[in-house]
């Protein structure tokens, strides 16, 4: 396996795909703006994701996949603390709408896709570097991965992603002649746990 067993520690040769139990996903959304104090910052949910994992001599491919149908708003935060009634039944649904019509433009770019193929080491020895191509909303773009593997042996990871509405061509939602609006910079995290491929 050479260099790739040696940054990605646990993964035989073979193909690997996402294990549901241990995997989730999620959306870290922030407000900006002189009004900002009257909107929410949100955690957005991705609730139907997968992924497949090959490993070979000196290689690794990876491809993430969700639906952009499946990403919808989970609750209003401050900070990192939920914050579970601060919005109406009214509020979720009108934010699902934007996202799924005016972001994301599900209806006609159903899926969302992450691939890449060079990992490498970041700057500790569990750290995993995966610059790779997203696919979203109809445009592509280089975004950077950072994974951490908690535990030596064990195809689990903690990722986390930032990128910029932006680089997609997705004006960030505005209100209020843009005295309130969402910031360009989304954060992405969440754990994918593996397992092996049925034969």
């Amino acid at each position: 396996m050479g260099a790739v067993a040696e940054i990605v520690v646990g993964l035989r040769a073979g193909a690997y795909r996402l294990a549901a139990a241990g995997s989730r996903l999620e959306v870290l959304v922030a407000r900006e703006g002189v009004l900002s104090p009257v909107g929410h910052d949100l955690f957005v949910d991705v609730r139907r994701f997968d992924a497949r994992i090959r490993v070979e001599e000196g290689r690794v491919d990876v491809e993430v996949g969700a639906e952009a149908a499946s990403v919808v708003p989970r609750c209003a935060r401050r900070g990192e603390e939920e914050l579970p009634g601060a919005l109406s039944a009214g509020d979720r649904r009108d934010i699902e709408r934007n996202l799924q019509r005016d972001v994301l433009k599900a209806a006609r770019w159903p899926r969302i896709v992450f691939r890449a193929q060079a990992p490498s080491r970041g700057a500790s020895p569990r750290q995993i570097l995966l610059p790779g191509t997203l696919e979203l909303a109809g445009r592509s773009a280089r975004v950077l991965v950072e994974l951490e593997q908690p535990e030596a042996g064990r195809p689990r990871f903690l990722l986390q992603c930032r990128l910029r509405q932006s680089q997609f061509g997705i004006e960030p939602y505005r209100a209020l002649l843009g005295a309130l609006r969402v910031q360009d910079e989304v954060r992405v995290r969440g754990t994918v746990e593996l397992e092996p491929e049925p034969d």
